[in-house]
């Protein structure tokens, strides 16, 4: 990516454990470059605390990742959610790691990470809930269908549908209602 003059945030799964591992390291080691403590949010009976650190890539185990990290970011979350229930208040915490091939403060990182899940969860969520990509068993040209829900996400959002499934399915077994929808023919 440095060839191409783009930089990269990338998050740091499971699939590539030993990176995963020198993060893990760098962070119980390393004293942070920059500590940054987003403010509470709150709503829908959850409480999340976030922060983010960033740290300088003193080395990796594998060598040919050491030219390309810049940073690695370590971010935690700490939910406590309204047990409706059991009437208590439950915690979970997480922390995910990622590697930079930029320079950038934690604060800054904390919002573009933020941006990102923000996209996430307006687009690859309504995908994988209202049209069940993940489900779906289509492995001869599986692009056009991709394409097409695309298109079908579009015209729901420009014409402000906020219950994409519900309106899916109306719009499925009522196609003069889906030739009426705006965005559609113009």
């Amino acid at each position: 990516m440095k060839d191409s003059g783009n930089n990269v945030i990338v998050q740091v799964k499971e699939n590539q454990q030993q990176l995963l591992d020198d993060c893990r390291v760098t962070a119980q080691n390393e004293t942070p470059l920059s500590v940054y403590a987003a403010p509470p949010e709150s709503g829908r009976g959850r409480i999340e605390h976030r922060g983010c650190r960033v740290f300088e890539c003193a080395f990796t185990t594998d060598p040919q990742w050491q030219p390309l990290i810049a940073q690695i970011v370590e971010v935690r979350r700490v939910r406590e959610c309204f047990n409706t229930r059991t009437k208590c208040w439950e915690r979970s915490e997480e922390i995910a790691f990622y590697i930079s091939t930029t320079r950038r403060s934690a604060q800054e990182y904390n919002t573009i990470i933020r941006q990102h899940w923000a996209i996430e969860n307006r687009q690859h969520r309504v995908r994988d809930g209202a049209f069940r990509e993940d489900e779906s068993r289509i492995r001869k040209n599986p692009a056009i269908m991709a394409m097409l829900r695309s298109f079908a996400l579009n015209v729901f959002r420009a014409n402000s549908i906020g219950n994409i499934q519900k309106q899916a399915y109306a719009y499925a077994i009522n196609f003069n209602a889906t030739l009426s929808l705006s965005h559609l023919w113009n």
